[in-house]
């Protein structure tokens, strides 16, 4: 059987297998408290049909929570909508234009305030706190680079994965593992530190103290974490990665104050690929 699972009404019964079986694989993971006592699980899965596939999903999960997180998702929306609108505006000012010659197309500056009038005032004020406006200049605005970390020991699916989503090949961070196979969690954290070092550099050079030109700073690249991929049993040697303290470091670079300058929301989406020691999780 090999049902594509959409919606319910394309596949009823796999959708509520579905759900059960994540369910009960959520309770197995998160459920419990820390006295061992079962809790309730809020969260989803999907069932996937190999673990290359899943590391792709989680990646490409992480990418599409960062983005949202940072507002791009909605910043595209209303790009969208403004360009619709200037369409509109054109085809009507062309259509005018054979009628009146002398009429003149609305300015920016006009359409930009028809754009605001459409737009909730939450809506504008969120933009505004995220220093993200529907301007014809979007491009002066900071752009991201996106970085992932896998350890040395993780499986080979991760650079396709990387490779598939359109990442540049040093923004898949290899960390060095230590003696028993496990990430070194301590390079992790410096990884981090390394990355915020770049990231302030290039907020410093904004400021006109080093950089020669507006075009120095526009190539620079502004390399933020977003994924961190712990391995549960790696395929050669079956070496587990200190998951809590992976999660203790992510969480922990997540709370820094970041820049006043850097308009950018931190959040690293941490994976487990638990494809060859994840059922350990059924053992008593």
């Amino acid at each position: 059987v090999n049902t594509s699972v959409y919606t319910y009404e394309t596949a009823p019964v796999f959708t509520l297998v579905e759900r059960e079986v994540m369910g009960q694989i959520g309770k197995l993971v998160f459920g419990t408290d820390e006295n061992g006592e079962e809790g309730e699980f809020v969260g989803e899965g999907l069932m996937i049909p190999g673990g290359s596939l899943a590391n792709l999903t989680a990646m490409h999960a992480a990418r599409h929570r960062w983005k949202v997180v940072n507002g791009y998702t909605k910043q595209q929306q209303q790009q969208k909508q403004h360009n619709e609108y200037r369409q509109w505006l054109d085809n009507i000012n062309e259509t005018t234009s054979e009628e009146v010659e002398e009429e003149k197309k609305l300015d920016d500056t006009t359409l930009n305030k028809h754009i605001n009038a459409i737009l909730s005032p939450p809506l504008r004020k969120k933009q505004q706190q995220q220093h993200l406006y529907i301007t014809n200049n979007t491009a002066d605005e900071p752009q991201y680079d996106l970085v992932a970390f896998v350890s040395s020991e993780a499986h080979y699916s991760f650079a396709k994965s990387a490779r598939v989503l359109g990442l540049r090949e040093d923004d898949l961070i290899v960390i060095p593992t230590n003696a028993d196979g496990s990430m070194n969690v301590e390079a992790l954290a410096k990884s981090f530190d390394e990355l915020e070092c770049e990231l302030e550099q290039i907020v410093r050079e904004e400021d006109g103290a080093v950089v020669r030109s507006n075009s120095d700073v526009k190539r620079r690249r502004r390399r933020v974490p977003f994924f961190v991929a712990c391995t549960a049993g790696s395929t050669v040697r079956g070496s587990f990665d200190d998951i809590a303290k992976i999660v203790e470091v992510c969480r922990g670079y997540e709370s820094r104050q970041p820049s006043s300058k850097q308009h950018y929301e931190r959040s690293i989406w941490v994976h487990v690929d638990g494809a060859w020691g994840g059922s350990a999780i059924f053992s008593s």
